[in-house]
């Protein structure tokens, strides 16, 4: 009859519409020609209840991703589309966990273990090394200032306007800052999801107030689809002795990357779903691996363990709460993730009283958000721990009655994450973060900016593109620049060029947007656990 997908179903989801699509029904009218409504009383009614009790052990339609990233689609998201529609990150990672979660044999629970190692960076267009000479911020009586230089990679925000010419610079800076979450929670809920799968095809009954033993099975279906994966302990738990149905999920194992590196890994979650609902439900995972850097960072070596954890609370699908985080802690078998389940901002690295904290780009996401992925989201991330702010994105996606996808980005510092008064809020923007005037105290006072770009996504495979960018300025420190000999590289190439310099008669005025104009209502966390 063909592959089955995740409860006969799949969801697929364009320009904010979740549709259910029958797939046999589907499969049969491609092949036939047969109407779609001669299969209408077929199915289950996904988002009401489940037929089977799998369904509601595993968090159907969860995905932590950039709001504003696109993947390629599928063959059977093209089919569902007419091609007239790009996939959004989110509906291509969620069509591959439904496609493993109702596989029929060995080969449909694979997974790629490698997209774990995957690591944020930064648009070239946001923050890149600046050379300048002649600063005017340049104090001859400070024997540490130079009126020549270069300003360093990521201080600097958003630099220009387009990441290629085409995609907003703030769209590409959130998609490549959130890769490494995007990436790493797609292999742990893959991971999760093979295990049901794995269960089906064995024949492995899911447990009922007991625990379920799959490490044999998921070893066979490594070695079936080649996938170099030693699982050393794979349990899955069910227990209802408070009166709610809550599934464990613990997975260790090992592998190589394809550089030869062996990694070991442990995976946990905890699922909680409301009554046999399959999209209402409250739960948490986790991830940490051992890894190597190529520079040690703030950490004594180049051992460190990556970890990350997400809360989760999906009261229905137009009312979803996230909260992701990831940072890199040092040395192998940290002990990165509390007893809480959750990685902890505040475990920060001290080298005799907190060696195994972070110290290497800690990223938190908090996200409010309905069916369609509209609603806000605030994105920080701090370089290091010893960082006295946090880099902030703060976006509103929402949709306009033509179906056209609309986002605001608001760009700026805030509070380190590691701060009790972090919140995910931009508190204003620095304009010279390390350049000369910066080197006495870097206090780092943010005056009342923002960056502020708006952007459009017309649903026709492109990137979001930008309408209005509130985003240049001069990198002093304050913002501007009164006319002089001041030259620096204007457009980030690595150069500075005579149409990029200013002269003395005009200047620099800068183009942010106030403080005061940030719309934004701050996403709240889950708080489940």
């Amino acid at each position: 009859m063909g592959k089955k997908i995740y409860n006969n179903q799949l969801r697929v989801n364009r320009g904010g519409n979740m549709k259910s699509v029958n797939l046999y029904c589907f499969v049969v009218s491609l092949l036939t020609g047969m109407a779609l409504g001669a299969c209408s009383g077929g199915g289950n009614n996904v988002g009401t209840s489940a037929s089977n009790p799998s369904s509601t052990a595993f968090p159907q339609g969860l995905t932590i991703s950039s709001p504003l990233d696109t993947e390629e689609e599928s063959i059977l998201i093209r089919a569902l589309t007419s091609g007239t529609a790009a996939a959004t990150a989110s509906e291509t990672i969620e069509e591959e966990i439904a496609a493993v979660l109702e596989g029929d044999s060995l080969e449909d629970c694979g997974f790629d273990v490698q997209n774990i190692l995957e690591t944020p960076s930064d648009a070239t267009c946001y923050g890149p090394t600046v050379d300048y000479e002649n600063h005017p911020d340049y104090n001859p009586a400070d024997p540490e200032n130079s009126p020549d230089g270069e300003l360093p990679p990521g201080d600097l925000g958003i630099w220009r306007e387009t990441e290629d010419g085409t995609e907003a610079c703030a769209a590409a800076s959130l998609n490549a800052r959130l890769n490494g979450i995007q990436q790493k929670t797609r292999t742990a809920l893959m991971t999760f999801a093979s295990m049901i799968c794995v269960s089906n095809v064995k024949g492995v009954d899911l447990p009922e107030n007991s625990s379920s033993d799959l490490t044999d099975e998921m070893n066979d279906m490594s070695v079936t689809n080649e996938m170099g994966i030693e699982f050393e302990s794979v349990t899955l738990t069910h227990d209802n002795s408070s009166g709610k149905d809550e599934y464990s999920y613990n997975v260790s194992f090992s592998f190589t990357d394809p550089d030869g590196d062996s990694h070991d890994a442990i995976l946990q979650m905890t699922h909680r779903p409301e009554a046999d609902l399959v999209t209402s439900y409250t739960g948490r995972f986790s991830y940490a691996f051992d890894t190597t850097e190529s520079t040690a960072g703030n950490c004594p070596s180049i051992e460190m363990t990556a970890a990350g954890s997400v809360l989760y609370d999906q009261g229905d699908e137009s009312n979803k709460q996230v909260q992701a985080m990831d940072g890199t802690f040092c040395g192998f078998d940290a002990d990165a993730v509390g007893s809480n389940g959750l990685v902890d901002p505040n475990d920060s690295y001290n080298a005799t009283t907190n060696p195994d904290g972070w110290a290497n780009n800690f990223t938190i996401l908090i996200a409010n958000m309905d069916e369609g992925g509209m609603g806000n989201y605030s994105m920080a991330w701090q370089a290091g721990y010893m960082d006295d702010k946090s880099r902030v994105f703060n976006i509103v996606l929402s949709q306009n009655d033509n179906s056209v996808r609309e986002a605001t980005a608001y760009f700026g510092f805030g509070a380190p994450v590691n701060d009790d008064d972090f919140d995910g809020s931009i508190d204003g923007f620095i304009c010279n973060w390390a350049g000369p005037g910066q080197n006495e105290d870097f206090s780092h006072t943010p005056l009342d900016f923002m960056q502020r770009q708006t952007m459009v996504d017309d649903g026709a495979g492109g990137p979001f593109e930008p309408v209005t960018s509130d985003i240049a300025y001069a990198p002093t420190s304050d913002c501007e620049y009164a006319g002089g000999d001041f030259e620096y590289d204007l457009d980030g190439d690595g150069t500075i060029e005579i149409d990029e310099t200013t002269d003395s008669a005009d200047g620099i005025d800068n183009k942010l947007a106030d403080l005061s104009e940030l719309d934004f209502t701050l996403p709240t966390a889950p708080a489940n656990f």
